[in-house]
């Protein structure tokens, strides 16, 4: 995936242009591929490190681990649309300064606390709750899932529902498609 800098800010965050994309079914698989990138490259970085580290110290469990780094994404990102332009944050300017985002960009961040804390069985599901006449615009939210090792049990967990969307899911769906992302 090609890209290239589009400006730097004041804090010395990079902002990246992966081409254009207009979200829904057209860009689901860059869309997802971007998650997963930033997911894993971000897993590494001092900001999501500190959040973590924090993380551990308060929560031994695994379903505590899962449930700390999702609630602090909850906590401390507001949902927000992208609007005309798709865009997904890197989670350590999501959780850092942004404090914003959409589906992508919260779910992005929720997967980076959870690669960072060593969990490795996380997907993406992304979901059509009704049809576009055209078929181009079916897929319109996006959110993780991921097993719990001690229970043996894959839950969902959509940042959007806020504290609701740990373990629920918005139902009916239309279309689903599932991505590995660890």
């Amino acid at each position: 995936m090609e890209r290239t800098l589009k400006r730097t800010l004041k804090n010395g965050a990079k902002i990246w242009s992966y081409g254009t994309m207009v979200g829904g079914d057209k860009d689901v698989n860059t869309t997802v591929r971007l998650m997963k990138t930033f997911g894993w490259e971000d897993s590494y970085s001092e900001e999501i490190l500190k959040i973590v580290n924090e993380i551990r110290a308060q929560h031994t469990s695994d379903y505590d681990q899962i449930k700390a780094a999702y609630m602090y994404v909850v906590n401390n990102m507001k949902y927000v649309e992208d609007g005309t332009d798709e865009f997904v944050a890197s989670p350590r300017h999501a959780l850092s300064w942004l404090k914003q985002g959409d589906c992508d960009c919260m779910t992005t961040s929720v997967f980076s606390l959870l690669i960072a804390l060593g969990f490795r069985d996380l997907y993406a599901k992304v979901i059509a709750w009704k049809d576009d006449p055209e078929g181009e615009n079916d897929f319109t939210h996006v959110y993780a899932m991921a097993l719990i090792p001690s229970l043996n049990i894959v839950i969902p967990l959509d940042p959007v529902m806020e504290k609701d969307g740990f373990g629920g899911e918005k139902q009916p769906v239309k279309r689903i498609k599932i991505y590995r992302i660890a």
